[in-house]
């Protein structure tokens, strides 16, 4: 919208200026004086201005064309991405570091019988069986010693059904200062593929 409002007033500056280029010529052009250097020089100036804003402006037009072209295409990988997390035969999450998720994939709502947007603010250890909480808890919080965890073996407890065992991995995500902002699980199921998926919960 700027930039289309920039250009709408660089195209009436230079209508205004060729119109009083044109009623100079036309007075001066009706009489005996001669136009006025300084006038002249004043027109011409002005002229070249103009042309080196029109310049500028070809220029915007080429970052603007280039900058939406990124955008598309950061768009287009970004959707990729998602495809592919949802599709991923494993069950993956995105939690915050104590373990509240913030985004699920269809594979760890298939395990747990729960929809992604209604696992969305949950804690995980909800679906940890009681009696395994707090080895989950102790566990979970060694990752404050900044080290990822792999091929941890954990139950799962579904909102319906029973327990099964599951193979965790988890990595860390930092920010630019190297602080631990999030944690990317990577959870496989190791019951039997013949076993009944869970149903999901409404």
């Amino acid at each position: 919208m700027l930039f289309r409002n920039f250009e709408q007033h660089l195209q009436l500056a230079q209508q205004n200026l060729n119109l009083i280029q044109n009623l100079i010529q036309q007075e001066y052009s009706d009489s005996s004086n001669s136009t006025p250097e300084l006038l002249v020089e004043t027109l011409s100036q002005l002229s070249i201005a103009l042309e080196e804003l029109h310049i500028a402006q070809e220029e915007l037009q080429q970052q603007n064309d280039e900058l939406i072209a990124t955008r598309s295409a950061l768009e287009s990988e970004r959707q990729r991405y998602q495809d592919l997390f949802q599709l991923a035969p494993n069950g993956y999450l995105v939690t915050d570091t104590k373990g509240v998720i913030s985004q699920a994939n269809h594979a760890i709502e298939i395990m747990l019988g729960v929809r992604s947007d209604r696992l969305v603010g949950k804690p995980l250890i909800v679906f940890i069986p009681e009696n395994e909480r707090l080895s989950f808890q102790i566990q979970l919080n060694k990752l404050s010693l900044n080290k990822n965890l792999l091929d941890w073996e954990i139950n799962l407890k579904p909102r319906q059904g029973k327990s099964f065992s599951v193979e965790i991995s988890i990595a860390m995500q930092k920010d630019n200062q190297g602080n631990v902002e999030g944690l990317l699980w990577s959870i496989r199921n190791l019951r039997r593929s013949g076993q009944k998926s869970n149903s999901f919960d409404n």
